[in-house]
């Protein structure tokens, strides 16, 4: 299950919760937006929603995809590309033209060339023509140590859509 927020109706944010809790980072959502800025949250199924989203038409400008860990072994490897592919694929789809895909991966067995790879079918498979803006990784609270793959967990795209 994951947290959803919309904001104003512009943005559609993703974030991992766990079942029956709010992560701490939602009231500091609200405050950053100000009262002028409805904020709406909800507990779903991210591929459930996202399906519903697309069949009712959703649209909008930003949308981050920041699901937890989906590969936590390498025997889950293929079932995390599928789940990563599905929500990319159907978020690309409800961006507006010129919207903004801020997508990431925490799990280490998924590289960065993977999850690239990810991105790039997701794009050819939904017709959603995307660049690259900008990649990034973990802040430096969380180093990455030369020659140690596992200390490089998070992949986040930046991608914009173009048409």
């Amino acid at each position: 299950m994951l947290l959803t927020i919309e904001i104003g109706g512009s943005a559609f944010a993703w974030l991992p919760a766990l079942r029956g809790t709010r992560p701490p980072y939602g009231s500091r959502c609200v405050s950053r937006a100000g009262p002028a800025e409805p904020l709406q949250a909800r507990e779903v199924n991210v591929f459930d929603e996202l399906r519903r989203l697309e069949r009712a038409g959703a649209r909008y400008e930003t949308i981050v995809l920041d699901p937890p860990a989906f590969a936590k072994n390498k025997a889950s490897i293929p079932n995390a590309i599928a789940g990563y592919r599905e929500i990319n694929l159907r978020a690309m789809r409800l961006l507006t033209p010129g919207g903004y895909l801020v997508t990431c991966s925490c799990s280490y067995n998924v590289n960065e060339e993977m999850f690239g790879s990810v991105i790039h079918e997701a794009s050819i498979d939904s017709h959603t023509p995307m660049t690259i803006v900008e990649k990034r990784m973990q802040g430096r609270d969380h180093p990455v140590l030369a020659g140690v793959a596992e200390t490089y967990y998070l992949k986040c795209f930046i991608l914009r859509r173009v048409e």
